[in-house]
């Protein structure tokens, strides 16, 4: 092997160590949107770890008298039992989270006197 093949293997040895290192970094970083319906209870979820905005609605067909429940890492949130439409401009109120993990809405309908769940949609945050 001469001095310019040693360099050249050298070089390549060192720029695939680094990166992937970056690669990972900056993936880490990335806003990862998410949206998803169960039983036409939808959930849509916007950042990541350092900070999730989230907020539950009824899809095209949804709608009931009852309340929204959403949690994650760091969120705890009980909506008001209401006449709830379908739509994302009739959900809930943005809530507000931080750190890995499944993030949840759940959808309680108040029914002949008790609480029922319909629909327990779920998204990760990373």
């Amino acid at each position: 092997m001469n001095a310019l093949t040693k360099l050249t293997a050298a070089a390549l040895t060192a720029a695939a160590v680094v990166i992937p290192a970056t690669a990972a970094s900056a993936s880490a970083a990335e806003l990862r949107d998410a949206e998803g319906c169960n039983h036409n209870t939808c959930i849509q979820v916007k950042g990541n770890a350092s900070g999730y905005r989230v907020f539950g609605f009824f899809g095209q067909y949804g709608g009931g008298y009852g309340h929204f429940h959403i949690w994650g890492p760091n969120l705890d949130y009980n909506g008001p039992d209401k006449q709830w439409t379908s739509g994302t401009g009739a959900g809930t109120p943005i809530q507000y989270g931080y750190g890995a993990g499944q993030v949840c809405v759940e959808f309680w309908q108040y029914v002949n006197g008790t609480y029922v769940s319909s629909g327990l949609p779920c998204e990760v945050v990373s």
